[in-house]
């Protein structure tokens, strides 16, 4: 038995293998958002950044639908479909509409696709000192999700609310004064979709990774004054810490682009200088090597850009959940294999970030005890399922979690109890 068990777990880990190297060259497992930028309307106080499997913003018109940017292989990236021949006019109009000086021949379109990216993260931070200097000493917060959530999870279906919807309310409900005049900065990345997400792990890191450059772009340009809160969800702690320093630890994983292309992305924008920035890391999908490295000789946590000698210090609160579905990976492979995602169940990983960050700047929240008691939910499907907790936003939003919801919400918005009420 234990050798047919071993077979059994070497051949799961084999599709686990397989599916990540699948999982980046397939249009169906990409999530595009272009329907629902067109639809939705931003609630008050709100920016939304819509970001492709490589961080590229999605422009305000000229937009492509979903169906043809899943077409094919060479078109679910927006650069590959605006670059296309078929499609250059909306390239031009793109370049017409952002100030961005046309191109002269095909050969010049990258460079001026990148321009009008350029263009759209000024937008965006304008916006956001816009809604900022309303009024004085108003805080950022920055939502984004974990991996496997698709589009239409963003929309409300019947009186269920949108993904963000729901955690607003959740966190409103927490601590109502901490966001009486909060701006709310709402990010939507390419995390993939699958309906049992074996073999996207690794893939969708390497896009969280992109889309955390793109982050730190927007939010290098507010306000140095002012308090930013980011509140994440499982692989959504890869885009935050991408957003705040510079990551050197490799994410093993087909498709995987190069530390050194991530290192001259480094360098080429710098990371935000804020004071006061305090991030929520709700079960994250990553490794505790994004704060502390691989490299004996290097923190990542301290590698900021420009260097520094004194880099500004960044507190981190994180939701811990041992037994959590996703971050054990459900028992098909080992945890820190296909794409690392232990940072939110494994004391070692969580050892790893304090020796980076310091005591001080470090605290969790533990999921898996409910004040009241009651059974935990439990994940409806998967190998070895009855070891292991849900691990989507609706179960940390639930009933059975709200007591320890609040205290997360209200650690990282400093927060006593009186003044959450």
């Amino acid at each position: 038995m234990p050798h047919l068990l071993k077979l059994l777990l070497a051949a799961a880990s084999l599709a686990v293998f397989l599916g990540s190297c699948k999982a980046h060259r397939n249009p169906r497992r990409h999530v595009t958002f272009a329907q629902l930028k067109s639809a939705a309307q931003p609630a008050a106080r709100t920016i939304r950044l819509y970001l492709d499997a490589r961080g590229d913003l999605y422009p305000d018109e000229q937009l492509p639908t979903d169906a043809a940017l899943r077409r094919n292989s060479s078109s679910f990236f927006l650069s590959d479909y605006y670059l296309q021949e078929a499609n250059r006019p909306q390239l031009l109009a793109l370049c017409r509409r952002y100030g961005v000086p046309t191109p002269a021949a095909p050969s010049d379109d990258d460079s001026a696709w990148q321009q009008v990216q350029t263009r759209l993260v000024e937008q965006h931070t304008q916006a956001l000192n816009t809604l900022l200097a309303s009024s004085a000493g108003r805080p950022l917060v920055i939502l984004i999700h974990g991996f496997n959530v698709r589009a239409t999870s963003h929309t409300a279906q019947g009186t269920t609310p949108g993904l963000y919807d729901a955690v607003r309310g959740a966190m409103t409900a927490a601590a109502p004064a901490a966001f009486a005049n909060a701006v709310f900065l709402e990010v939507f990345w390419d995390g993939l979709q699958k309906d049992l997400p074996v073999g996207i792990w690794a893939a969708a890191q390497l896009n969280a990774r992109y889309a955390g450059v793109r982050l730190r772009q927007v939010v290098a340009g507010t306000a140095p004054t002012t308090p930013i809160r980011v509140f994440t969800h499982s692989s959504g702690a890869i885009v935050a810490t991408h957003t705040f320093w510079n990551v050197t630890s490799p994410y093993t994983g087909s498709g995987v682009a190069s530390i050194a292309e991530f290192q001259r992305l480094y360098r080429a924008h710098p990371t935000p200088t804020h004071p006061d920035v305090r991030l929520g890391l709700l079960v994250p999908a990553t490794t505790g090597n994004a704060f502390f490295g691989t490299n004996p000789e290097i923190i990542d946590y301290l590698e900021r850009t420009p260097p520094t000698a004194a880099p500004p210090t960044r507190h981190v609160t994180i939701g811990m959940n041992e037994r959590d579905y996703a971050l054990n990976k459900a028992g098909l492979s080992p945890p820190s294999k296909f794409g690392t995602t232990t940072l939110g169940c494994r004391p070692w990983d969580y050892k790893r970030v304090e020796d980076a960050i310091g005591s001080a700047n470090l605290d969790s929240v533990h999921f898996w005890y409910p004040k009241n008691g009651k059974p935990l939910q439990r994940e409806s499907s998967g190998f070895r399922s009855a070891r292991y907790e849900a691990h989507g936003w609706e179960t940390y939003l639930s009933p059975q979690r709200r007591h320890n919801f609040t205290r997360f919400v209200r650690r990282i918005m400093q927060q006593s109890r009186a003044g959450g009420q």
